[in-house]
Order: C-alpha cells, then structure tokens, then sequence
C-alpha cells in the first residue's frame, strides 16, 4: 500500500454549521458505493486544482463544508476538506482525497471526530464485512478495498481504488 502523508487536521470545523450527511454518504459503506452528489463532489476536487471549474457541494451542505486545501506530494495530490456534520450519528470532521499526478492513486476518507473504538462499535461490522465481500469479489479488478483505520488525520474509513 502507498505511505500517504496528511495535512495538519486544522479546527476549520469549528466555524461551520453542522449537518447530516447521511444522505450526501449514503453508499459509501457499501463497498465504496457513492450516490451522485458525492460522486460530484469528489470529481469536482481535482478541477478546482486544475481551474477548470468550482468545488461542487450541494446546497443544502455548503455552510457545513469549509474552504479546500490541497498539498502536492509528488505522486499524488492531497485535498483535504473540513466538515462539520454527522453520519450514521457518528461525528465527521472532514473529508480528505488521495488523486494521483499521472498515477492511479485514488483514495477517499471520511474522517471522523470520534474515537476510531467509538467509530468501530458502529459501523465496524459492516466495514469489515463490506471488505471480505471486496476481496472474495472475482470482478474487483482494480482491488478496490474499504477500512476503518486510525490515519495521521486521525479516524477515518478509507476507500481505495487506487490502480
């Protein structure tokens, strides 16, 4: 796996208001499985890098999700978003992307602001049944896993489809 390294986790949540994000993350613990607005927002992160087009979040979230910041790391580019909200009642803190420069690298977290044996307790069943599923599937081509783990960011649930 690729040693990817973080940003400093700022207290940029603090000013936003908070949200649930449940219907923006809904899929996600699904072996990856984002809806359209999600999708949206994860592709549109690379086009802000590259001036080609705004940061697309949806309305309804936009007082909850704070200003980008992006940290070239050779390889790849580190996005990382504050965020004040909740899923599955579970506090998140932010968002944070791996993408690759003119590499496959492809990882999105979901970082929480909770104690990753707090984050476990709810959905650590699902993650790591939705990870076996993952590695048994013949047509994951590109290996695509889930996790919940304890990053330098701190809680996260880690999707990677890096290539």
């Amino acid at each position: 796996a690729l040693a990817l390294a973080s940003l400093p986790a700022g207290s940029g949540a603090a000013a936003l208001e908070r949200a649930s994000f449940d219907a923006f993350l809904a899929g996600f613990e699904n072996g990856c499985d984002v809806g359209p607005a999600f999708a949206a927002f994860s592709s549109s992160v690379t086009n802000v890098k590259d001036g080609i087009g705004p940061l697309n979040v949806p309305r309804e979230l936009r007082a909850s999700i704070g200003a980008l910041q992006m940290a070239n790391h050779g390889e790849y580019t580190e996005y990382f978003l504050p965020a004040n909200g909740t899923w599955h009642g579970l506090q998140v803190r932010g968002f944070e992307f791996f993408f690759g420069n003119n590499s496959g690298v492809n990882v999105m977290n979901v970082l929480f602001g909770e104690s990753l044996a707090n984050v476990r307790s709810v959905i650590g069943a699902k993650i790591d049944a939705e990870a076996a599923r993952l590695a048994a599937d013949p047509e994951n081509f590109i290996q695509r896993t889930i996790e919940l783990g304890q990053w330098k960011s701190g809680p996260a649930l880690s999707c990677d489809q890096s290539t």
